[in-house]
């Protein structure tokens, strides 16, 4: 188990849902660090329920097929602004 390979997917699927929460509220940031506190713990919950448990697929994906995958995973953040 390669621990820095599992931080940089983990990263990586932060970025790409936090990317396509801005772009899909239309903002280039966070309006409050609540807001940003409430959008990770949805990202983290996803992470932990949807990629955790199917992480050993990772090992044979390229970077381009882990950002597909990670894009594919829709996140219900409940309204937030």
């Amino acid at each position: 188990m390669d621990i820095e390979k599992i931080k940089a997917d983990y990263h990586l699927f932060v970025d790409v849902q936090m990317e396509k929460y801005l772009k899909k509220n239309k903002k280039t940031e966070f309006s409050s660090e609540n807001e940003a506190r409430l959008v990770i713990a949805k990202i983290i919950e996803a992470y932990n329920t949807t990629i955790a448990p199917e992480d050993k697929k990772l090992d044979n994906y390229t970077l381009k097929a882990k950002r597909a995958w990670f894009n594919s995973v829709n996140i219900d953040f409940g309204g937030l602004k």
